[in-house]
C-alpha cells in the first residue's frame, strides 16, 4: 500500500496531535512540536531524503506503508525504545499505531 506525501504529512500531523502531544508534560514542548508539525518542519527535506535513501519513498513521491512497517519493526528490534531530545520517547507500539492510521 502506498500513500502520497501530502497524505503522509496529514497522518503525521494527526498522529502528533492525537497521540503524541497530549502525552507531553511540558506545555512549551507541546507548542514546539505542534508548531513544527503545522509548518511542515517534521517532514523537512532532510527527512524526506533519508526516507528516499531507505526506499520508503519512491520517485513519484509515494510512501510505501508496507516498507515503512517492515523498516520500523527492524529498527525497534535493534533499539526497542528511542528517546528524543524533545522529552518524547517512541516504541514499536507507537509505530504500529501510526502505521494503522496510514492504512485507514
Amino acid at each position: 500500500m502506498k500513500v502520497s506525501l501530502p497524505q503522509f504529512q496529514q497522518a503525521v500531523n494527526a498522529h502528533l496531535a492525537e497521540a503524541v502531544i497530549p502525552n507531553i508534560a511540558n506545555p512549551t514542548m507541546q507548542w514546539f512540536i505542534a508548531g513544527a508539525a503545522a509548518t511542515g518542519a517534521i517532514l523537512n527535506p532532510r527527512v524526506l531524503s533519508a526516507m528516499r535513501m531507505a526506499g520508503l519513498v519512491d520517485e513519484e513521491g509515494m510512501v510505501d506503508v508496507d516498507k515503512l512497517d517492515a523498516f520500523s519493526k527492524a529498527a525497534f528490534k535493534a533499539q526497542p525504545r528511542v528517546e528524543t531530545p524533545f522529552a518524547i520517547s517512541f516504541e514499536q507500539s507507537d509505530a504500529d499505531a501510526f502505521i494503522a492510521r496510514l492504512r485507514r
